[in-house]
């Protein structure tokens, strides 16, 4: 009970500033999809990068056609730069777990491609970063409130402050682990 009032009051001040706006009367109807989306989602939105995060809320954060575009570009050429890192930590870590076999492991070989691996990831995730940087900065204002206390409210429903997470917590009361 108490996770699905924590929900409403969530939705509520997310919704509040667009329900005000009597150009978009569906502006509550796009929050509550968006609250359904992030909560079906889980962990799977918090790593996309900004620019999917974005374009995933686009009706409720209202973007205009030039933002849409905008951030669209931005999400295929951060894709497109991030692809060959990731690739490449996973090729390091295949090539790392062979080293492990037969009768006499290579644990320095090992080292060094868990640390190639380990430089792909940092580069991925530091491409990551800056297209989020850039896809902030393609919002307004307003804009970016919204999306940060949207972010906010899915962290608190996935993590908690003390209790392991509202989901969690819903969970347990309805008998699942």
């Amino acid at each position: 009970m108490r996770t699905m009032s924590v929900i409403a009051i969530a939705m509520t001040l997310i919704a509040a500033p667009a329900m005000t706006q009597e150009k978009h009367p569906e502006a509550g109807h796009d929050m509550m999809q968006m609250m359904a989306m992030m909560q079906g989602q889980g962990g799977m939105m918090a790593m996309d990068d900004g620019p999917s995060m974005i374009l995933k809320l686009k009706e409720s954060l209202e973007l205009s056609n030039d933002q849409v575009q905008r951030l669209t570009t931005l999400q295929k050429s951060s894709h497109a730069a991030m692809q060959p890192h990731m690739m490449g930590a996973m090729h390091a870590m295949k090539a790392g777990e062979k080293l492990l076999g037969g009768t006499a492991p290579d644990l320095k070989a090992y080292e060094t491609a868990l640390r190639d691996a380990a430089n792909h990831m940092v580069l991925a995730r530091t491409g990551m970063a800056k297209a989020d940087v850039e896809a902030r900065q393609v919002l307004t204002a307003q804009q970016r409130d919204r999306l940060t206390l949207a972010g906010k409210i899915i962290n608190e429903m996935k993590n908690g402050s003390d209790k392991g997470g509202m989901m969690k917590e819903g969970m347990k009361k309805d008998g699942m682990k």
